[in-house]
């Protein structure tokens, strides 16, 4: 499995933008206003990130 880090930023006061890589092909990138609940966003983005990076190897 590769290593999952995601990068975190605050926007303001009024939200989040969360970029995760996928492999090294491409990046994903989350927006979300100050409602995210950001420890369950790495959790379930996990499992989209990987099959985002088997699609792209596959293409």
């Amino acid at each position: 499995m590769s290593r999952f880090v995601p990068t975190l930023g605050r926007v303001c006061s009024h939200g989040y933008i969360v970029v995760y890589a996928v492999r090294q092909e491409a990046l994903l990138v989350v927006l979300a206003d100050e409602g995210l609940d950001v420890s369950r966003l790495h959790v379930e983005s996990r499992p989209t990130v990987e099959r985002l990076g088997e699609l792209l190897t596959a293409a």
